[in-house]
C-alpha cells in the first residue's frame, strides 16, 4: 500500500500501486505519491514568536542584572537605579548600532554639539564641533549663518579657527557634507555661544566683580556684561576636585538661593588679549553645620 494525493480535490488515501489507481473521493485519475509540504506559513509565525520571546527576556535579564562593580561605596539605592539605568541605556544603543554596522548598514553621522570653544585675540572663536559617527569617506563641516544659511566656515575634520560672532544672538547651524558632491549628510545642528565681544578700555578689577556679585547683577546671568569673556571659567579654591560645582555665575546665584552656600568670595582673576575676564577664582562658604 502507498500514500496518493488526488490533484483535483488535494485529499490524501492508501492505495495499491499495482493497477490503476483513482481517487475515492471524487474518482478522478489525477494522482500522484503524497509528498510532504512544509508549512512555511505556519513556521514563519513561530519563529516570529519565539524571536519575541527570546527578546523580551534579554530585556527583562539586564534590567535586572545588578552592577554594583561600577558604583562606588555610599551610593544610595535611587543613585544606584539611576546610574544603571543610564549605564544599560548607553550599551543598548551600542549594541544596536553595530549590529546595524554589521548588517553592512551606514550610520548616519550626528553633531553632538560644540565640544571646545576659545576666544582668540581678535574676538573670533576657536571652536571643535563634536561629532559621532564619524563618515568613513571624505567629509566637510560647515558653519552657517543661522538666518541667511550663507556658509561662514568649512572644516574637514570639525576644528574651526577664527570663526566671528554671529548677529542672531551668537547662534550658528553646523552641518555635516559629502566633500565630493557637497550633498548634505545630517540635518542642520544649531550651535551658540559664538556671540560678540566689545572693545573694552580697562580690566574689570576683583572689587567690581565681588559688588556686582553681591547684588546679583543681571547682567553676570548670561554674556550682558561686556568686562566678562563669553567662555569665561569659573575656579573653586576651596572645594573637592570631584564636588559638582556650576560652571557659570548664573548657578552660582542659585545655589546662594537655596542656602546651598551663604557666600563666595572673588579671590584673584584671569584676563585675555582683550582683556576681557577669562577666569574667575572663587572661595565658597557653606552653612555650619549642627554639633549633635
Amino acid at each position: 500500500m502507498q500514500n496518493f494525493e488526488c490533484k483535483d480535490c488535494g485529499k490524501k488515501f492508501s492505495s495499491d500501486d499495482k493497477e490503476l489507481v483513482k481517487c475515492p473521493h471524487c474518482g478522478s485519475d489525477n494522482v500522484d505519491y503524497a509528498s510532504f509540504h512544509v508549512p512555511y506559513k505556519k513556521l514563519v509565525i513561530v519563529s516570529l514568536f519565539l524571536l519575541i520571546i527570546i527578546i523580551i527576556v534579554k530585556i527583562d535579564f539586564k534590567t535586572d542584572r545588578p552592577s554594583d562593580k561600577s558604583i562606588a561605596e555610599g551610593t544610595t539605592h535611587t543613585e544606584v537605579e539611576s546610574i544603571s539605568n543610564c549605564d544599560e541605556e548607553e550599551l543598548e544603543s551600542e549594541d544596536l548600532i553595530q549590529e546595524i554596522k554589521e548588517l553592512g548598514i551606514d550610520v548616519l553621522p550626528t553633531i553632538k554639539g560644540v565640544e571646545r570653544i576659545e576666544l582668540d585675540a581678535d574676538g573670533n572663536y576657536n571652536v571643535t564641533i563634536k561629532i559621532e559617527h564619524t563618515p568613513k569617506n571624505g567629509y566637510t563641516v560647515i558653519i552657517t549663518d543661522w538666518e541667511t544659511g550663507s556658509v561662514v566656515a568649512k572644516s574637514k575634520n570639525g576644528s574651526f579657527k577664527g570663526v566671528p560672532f554671529s548677529r542672531n544672538g551668537g547662534k550658528y547651524y553646523a552641518q555635516i557634507q559629502d566633500t565630493s558632491t557637497e550633498e548634505p549628510l545630517c540635518d542642520p545642528t544649531e550651535i551658540t555661544g559664538f556671540v560678540e565681544v566689545k572693545n573694552i578700555s580697562k580690566k574689570l578689577s576683583v572689587s567690581e566683580l565681588q559688588e556686582l556679585i553681591n547684588k546679583q547683577d543681571p547682567s553676570l546671568l548670561g554674556h550682558d556684561n561686556e568686562y566678562l569673556s563669553p567662555v569665561y571659567q569659573l575656579m573653586y579654591e576651596n572645594l573637592p576636585q570631584d564636588y559638582e560645582a556650576p560652571d557659570n555665575l548664573s548657578d552660582v546665584f542659585e545655589m546662594l538661593n537655596m542656602e546651598v552656600w551663604t557666600s563666595v568670595e572673588v579671590t584673584s582673576l584671569e584676563y585675555d588679549d582683550t582683556k576681557h575676564v577669562s577666569l574667575i577664582k572663587l572661595t565658597v562658604k557653606m552653612p555650619s553645620r549642627p554639633n549633635f
